[in-house]
């Protein structure tokens, strides 16, 4: 299973800036000495949900996505010390999803741009769901830049 590890996105500010990029392949993603992928230990204080399941398999825009983050993520966010959202089942995920997540994980609820990655984990076993785990390390990176500016 390929996940989004969350101790590989120490990257400095040039770093992050020349690696957001066009080029959402995981293969164009920056790679640390440990690689970019692999499999990670579970942490003790971990909740685990499926977007199809648990919000819907054809999530939308903004909308959907602020949806998804009072009834579904922001609940279990308080409750837990990391969320691993599950993307199998979903019919298709618009970028715009993501981006909405993320950008209002730090900018409306408080959590460092820093945090994404240790507190959001993002997980799939279908090959055509993988671009969407660098679609959202890019709009992670991308909130990173826009608080550090």
């Amino acid at each position: 299973m390929r996940r989004w590890i969350s101790d590989k996105m120490h990257l400095s500010a040039s770093e992050a800036v020349n690696s957001a990029g066009t080029d959402f392949s995981a293969e164009s993603a920056p790679i640390t000495e440990q690689g970019l992928w692999q499999d990670e230990p579970e942490p003790m204080n971990e909740e685990r949900l499926s977007l199809a399941r648990d919000f819907s398999p054809y999530p939308g825009g903004a909308d959907s996505a602020r949806e998804f983050l009072e009834k579904v993520l922001l609940p279990r966010l308080n409750d837990h010390e990391r969320v691993v959202i599950d993307l199998d089942g979903v019919a298709a995920l618009p970028a715009s999803f993501l981006k909405h997540v993320f950008h209002a994980l730090v900018e409306e609820h408080g959590v460092k741009p820093k945090e994404l990655r240790d507190r959001i984990g993002l997980e799939t076993t279908d090959p055509e769901l993988e671009i969407y785990l660098s679609i959202a390390e890019r709009y992670a990176r991308e909130e990173a830049l826009a608080t550090a500016a």
